[in-house]
């Protein structure tokens, strides 16, 4: 059976419109659910990739800077490392230590989990765009996001998000 043509020899074009690609419908569906506030999420490409964290703010019709669906993500950079009981206390407040990170990301650049840190609570003020102003402000925010994670891991809670990503 042959294909469809025109009467100049061209192919015919289908009436039905394209659907899109499944990896593209894939990649919608990611965002939606990016969307959420407190769902950890992966960092994909640059400096964090591969690094777990947390929606904090969500912008999804964007602002005037950056006019696209974005989000404010708090993240670990340097995950805690194992602890014995040979350690002594210095050693393990060393190693327990948590560096965190605080960024404004595309919504395409960020990998959604089932995953979700439910009674995060950051204080709005210190934790904002605003906080990428100036240092001090930045400073704070992170000093903010380190204490409240350290809080939480201390407490046992969430061991899966202070883990070492393995990829």
């Amino acid at each position: 059976m042959g294909r469809r043509r025109t009467s100049d020899g061209q192919r015919a074009r289908s009436s039905q419109p394209k659907r899109a690609h499944k990896r593209e419908r894939d990649r919608d569906e990611s965002q939606a659910a990016a969307r959420r506030r407190k769902m950890v999420s992966e960092r994909w490409s640059g400096r964090y990739a591969g690094k777990k964290a947390v929606i904090v703010k969500n912008y999804d019709d964007g602002d005037a800077q950056r006019p696209y669906g974005h989000a404010l993500i708090a993240g670990i950079e340097r995950a805690p490392l194992k602890v014995t009981k040979t350690m002594g206390k210095k050693l393990v407040a060393k190693r327990t230590q948590i560096k965190p990170f605080l960024k404004v990301l595309n919504y395409n650049h960020l990998m959604p989990t089932r995953y979700s840190l439910a009674e995060l609570a950051l204080d709005k003020e210190a934790v904002s765009k605003q906080a990428f102003k100036d240092a001090e402000s930045r400073k704070a925010a992170k000093a903010e996001i380190a204490k409240k994670f350290s809080k939480r891991f201390q407490s046992g809670q969430n061991t899966w998000f202070f883990q070492k990503l393995r990829f």
